[in-house]
């Protein structure tokens, strides 16, 4: 039985929502849109079964050292959520079946930068 799962989000090469952005609706609702979608079409390639609770990091691998704020990523930890609970992967996106982590920005990759959740079964609190 497998324990946690690598879902890699789509072709993100950078965080498609971050708290500093200032998007009109309809351009964020486009973007929460598609990361929904590549979230649902990731997490259904790995077979994960439903779960009941879990532990869910975002983890971003940037392309270049610049500073960057792990907090600033939180939106786009939002939407991978609710996805998965879309999915019935997670009954609720409520404490009771979930924790989460701050999201983490991994060392730079200048061939691979990307966007993965890593979820964990079972780790609350």
């Amino acid at each position: 039985m497998t324990d946690s799962w690598i879902v890699r989000i789509g072709n993100y090469t950078t965080p498609p929502l971050t708290s500093n952005q200032r998007l009109h609706w309809r351009s964020e609702y486009a973007i929460k849109k598609s990361l929904r979608q590549a979230v649902t079409l990731a997490a259904r390639a790995q077979n994960i079964p439903p779960l009941e609770s879990a532990h869910i990091v975002l983890v971003y691998v940037p392309r270049d050292r610049r500073r960057r704020d792990s907090h600033n990523l939180v939106p786009s930890v939002k939407v991978g959520v609710d996805a998965l609970v879309a999915l019935g992967i997670l009954r609720d996106d409520t404490p009771e079946y979930l924790s989460e982590s701050m999201p983490v920005i991994a060392p730079p990759n200048r061939q691979d930068p990307h966007l993965r959740l890593e979820i964990s079964r079972g780790k609350r609190g």
